[in-house]
């Protein structure tokens, strides 16, 4: 993945956001291929998080064992703008614990 600034995006708004100018590994539903299958026994994504519902994808997936692969060529440029919705909703990044406490209470479920 390579991330960018949108031109029109302030200064003052690019020097409180991380964008490195180098690529970077990123799992991310726009660069991602599934097959048909595979997304059917994951399910659908979680409508339920305001910005989780990837994470949370995600981690079902592995949970299934699904194989995913990280490949080494940019295969997507994710555009950095103020209403991106990890910029206006930082506050929703607590979605994360409860998305992996979801997880290790799904594991420790099967492991009894």
């Amino acid at each position: 993945m390579k991330q960018f600034f949108s031109p029109e995006v302030a200064q003052t708004f690019r020097e409180s956001i991380y964008c490195p100018d180098s690529s970077m590994p990123g799992y991310l539903p726009s660069a991602m291929m599934v097959k048909k299958e595979a997304l059917f026994r994951v399910g659908q994504f979680d409508s339920q998080w305001q910005i989780g519902e990837w994470a949370n994808w995600y981690v079902r997936a592995s949970e299934l064992k699904l194989h995913i692969k990280m490949l080494p060529e940019i295969v997507t440029l994710r555009r950095i703008h103020e209403s991106n919705k990890g910029v206006l909703q930082r506050k929703s990044v607590k979605e994360y614990v409860h998305i992996l406490k979801a997880s290790l209470d799904r594991r420790r479920k099967i492991e009894k």
